[in-house]
């Protein structure tokens, strides 16, 4: 292949990844959300559901109780009006509760981060690591605290 056509293959992958839907903003787009709309991410882990939640004008709530992973999303959102962050978990009662980290968060902490869980039972979590307890929200209190 010659320098030609390997320019004009990577300039027709990036048009494909800027310009075709992937299947996360199919599945978002699906949802028929838009301005006015109020969506929540539980678990947001680093923003790709958040950011894909926010792109269709919808006002997005996202809660991630990880410390690592919450640094991240706030780092990838940064101003943006329509999302909003909380680093909480979201449980069906209020409580403070304990985030388990996943076994491998000390190579990783953000890599790990998506396998972390309020759950010391769940196989991945290392029940002897975890992040100092959090106070959780009630699921049935996110209406006063997203102001919906």
């Amino acid at each position: 292949m010659n320098r030609v056509e390997d320019a004009l293959r990577r300039a027709a992958r990036s048009l494909r990844r800027r310009f075709v839907p992937n299947a996360l903003e199919r599945r978002v787009a699906g949802l028929g959300l838009g301005p006015g709309d109020v969506a929540i991410d539980c678990g947001a882990n680093v923003g790709l559901v958040t950011v894909a939640l926010a792109r269709t004008g919808a006002e997005v709530h996202a809660f991630e109780p990880n410390p690592d992973a919450f640094g991240e999303l706030a780092n990838r959102i940064g101003t943006r009006g329509n999302i909003h962050l909380y680093p909480q978990a979201v449980l069906d009662r209020d409580e403070t509760v304990r985030l388990y980290l996943h076994r491998n968060a000390g190579d990783d902490p953000v890599g790990w981060s998506g396998g972390s869980s309020v759950l010391p039972y769940k196989g991945n979590v290392n029940p002897d690591a975890y992040e100092r307890s959090r106070r959780s929200i009630w699921r049935g209190s996110c209406s006063s605290s997203t102001g919906r």
